[in-house]
């Protein structure tokens, strides 16, 4: 079933500025979506005269209230880094849990798009290809979106930290949480299941809206608090090419959500998913397996906060091993080696207590 997709418009009658997202948006528009970005009041349509709009609201206001939107942990670590008190233990595993959370972004795509040509969508195939052009840097290898994270990490790592720089490929093959486990194969049981639902999920959890900073913006908070280890040109060479890439950051530092690509690509999934759907019904079936995406998304944020928490008391950087081949899932145990070495340190009884959940 085809829907008809209307925009209501009314409002600011702004345009997009022009910028990385000019490419995209252009796309957006010769495939027929007339996008007001700046007006939530969305529509749409089925052939058969019924507005999923409504219906699909209910779905979008379980995920805003959920936990995953805006994780404590975030704000936690903007404190440690703003007060320049993030020990370099703290530092490392976020940096490993953040780009092995990021790996499979690339890959979840391409599977979806490989769906969208098996069965002949190829209006949503070019939407697809446009989002996976994005991710590997328009053309250019050196501004796909994993290299860039892997410069923004490894620059603070190195500058303030004094730690060796990692690779994402590495940080994903050598997974510290069993929670990132959970999260890869709930992930990629649902690109392959409703890959343009899950998409839209993704995408609204990382870009925010109008009302929720969303992950990126959070992270970037977390970087501002590095700012006064770099020179400006250090700065915007090696940090903020990663973040303005996700969402629009103006000259002052503030983050406008809704002028971001993350936002285009939430609204352009949205709108996959409901065509693909169709109906309230099939919406409704699906909610309960994207709503397990926000759960798994919460399970890892805690867990992360939790061994941020735990490493505090760390005197010395606790090494993360790293190799280009996949961990043993014996080898799970880094949350409880944390609070080993902390016992250790202290000569404490704290050895016995475990950290895993």
């Amino acid at each position: 079933m085809k829907l008809a997709t209307v925009f209501s418009r009314g409002g600011s009658n702004q345009g997009l500025r022009k910028s990385a997202v000019s490419r995209f948006t252009t796309n957006l528009i010769g495939s027929g979506v007339h996008l007001n970005l700046f007006n939530d009041q969305r529509h749409f349509v089925t052939d058969s005269g019924f507005d999923l709009s409504s219906e699909f609201q209910k779905f979008e206001d379980s995920l805003t209230s959920h936990k995953a939107m805006n994780h404590k942990v975030f704000h936690d670590l903007a404190d440690l880094s703003e007060r320049r008190e993030m020990s370099a233990s703290q530092f490392s595993i976020f940096r490993h849990v953040f780009l092995a959370r990021v790996a499979p972004t690339v890959p979840c795509l391409i599977q979806a798009g490989l769906n969208a040509a098996k069965n002949g969508e190829y209006e949503k195939l070019n939407l697809i290809l446009a989002n996976i052009g994005e991710e590997a840097g328009m053309g250019d290898g050196k501004l796909a979106h994993p290299k860039l994270a892997e410069c923004a990490f490894n620059a603070v790592a190195e500058r303030v930290y004094k730690l060796p720089p990692i690779t994402m490929i590495s940080a994903f093959n050598n997974p510290i949480l069993p929670q990132e486990i959970l999260y890869r194969a709930v992930v990629e049981y649902l690109y392959k299941n409703c890959p343009y639902l899950v998409s839209y999920v993704q995408e609204r959890f990382s870009g925010g809206d109008q009302d929720n900073i969303g992950m990126m913006a959070s992270v970037y908070n977390i970087f501002k608090g590095f700012k006064p280890f770099f020179n400006e040109a250090e700065y915007e060479t090696n940090i903020l090419p990663y973040f303005s890439s996700h969402i629009n950051i103006d000259k002052s530092g503030m983050v406008d959500n809704v002028d971001g690509v993350e936002f285009i690509h939430a609204e352009t999934a949205r709108k996959m998913a409901l065509e693909e759907l169709g109906s309230a019904s099939k919406l409704r079936q699906k909610m309960p397996e994207l709503l397990s995406f926000a759960e798994v998304q919460g399970t890892l944020w805690d867990a992360l906060e939790k061994t941020i928490k735990d490493a505090q008391g760390l005197k010395k950087p606790l090494i993360i091993p790293v190799s280009n081949k996949l961990i043993e899932h014996d080898k799970l145990n880094f949350a409880d080696r944390i609070i080993s070495e902390r016992a250790n340190q202290a000569n404490s009884p704290l050895s016995s207590v475990r950290t895993r959940t």
